[in-house]
């Protein structure tokens, strides 16, 4: 499941207290993951049924740079880092692997603006968290291989997803 609110239809109730704060980066991963302990299914439709606006001021059409990327996963990151830890407490294994790869992919398309020197830290956290997506039975294996490409080389992997 696709960790974003846009393509989901959910009763208003699901929401309650939960906001999306200003701001943030990636504030749908940790939104989209409140949600869907609430609720008891979710439908996801394939086709469109609203427009989807973008403006000149949305953050996610800011141009990168190593800075904006770093930012970038570091807001990620800290929104996600908690509901695994949870989730892996719980022994969710799905929604463990849900959070985990949004994380790890987040991390593979920030991965190229980032030198070397700063991407080590990004490298071990994705080794961390790939393990989730692994271990996961639900997840298919086609998914699974492309997070080990990814913990060799995060370009290939890049790559790979631009074929498929």
């Amino acid at each position: 499941m696709y960790s974003v609110v846009w393509n989901k239809f959910l009763p208003r109730e699901a929401y309650g207290e939960i906001q999306f704060p200003a701001g943030r980066v990636f504030e749908d991963s940790s939104v989209m993951l409140q949600l869907t302990k609430k609720c008891n299914r979710i439908l996801i439709l394939e086709e469109p049924l609203y427009y989807y606006r973008r403006h000149k001021a949305s953050i996610t059409l800011q141009t990168r740079d190593e800075a904006k990327s770093i930012k970038y996963l570091n807001d990620n990151y800290l929104w996600l880092k908690e509901d695994i830890e949870q989730y892996r407490e719980e022994n969710n294994a799905v929604l463990a692997a849900l959070a985990s790869r949004r994380l790890c992919n987040t991390i593979i398309e920030y991965s190229g603006e980032i030198h070397k020197e700063n991407l080590a830290k990004w490298k071990k956290l994705y080794n961390v968290y790939k393990k989730d997506i692994l271990r996961c039975k639900e997840v298919p294996l086609q998914s699974k291989l492309k997070y080990v490409v990814g913990g060799i080389s995060f370009s290939l992997c890049r790559r790979i997803q631009k074929m498929i």
